[in-house]
């Protein structure tokens, strides 16, 4: 599975290093810390698998893929469920 920006609902900016993302079809609004606005950053670039985007943050950040693993999947089910990211196959 890859995930992606569902650019038809999600605006976002980056403010003082940080992710600010508007979801256009309910209004709200989600700000994402400095791991979470990388990620962000990857999935805005290009659809991502959940192993590449462990990959990079253990190459970045020197934080085991085993660590990472459940706070990844916790972020991209959010997202998911918030419309902001769609899942692919």
């Amino acid at each position: 599975m890859t995930y992606r920006v569902d650019s038809e609902r999600a605006l976002y900016r980056y403010v003082d290093g940080e992710a600010v993302l508007i979801n256009t079809a309910t209004s709200y609004y989600y700000s994402l810390n400095p791991v979470g606005t990388f990620i962000w950053q990857m999935l805005a670039a290009r659809p991502r698998s959940e192993a590449e985007i462990l990959r990079a943050i253990e190459a970045e950040y020197a934080h085991p893929v085993e660590a990472a693993g459940p706070d990844l999947r916790s972020l991209l089910h959010d997202l998911k469920s918030e419309g902001l990211v769609i899942e692919e196959a």
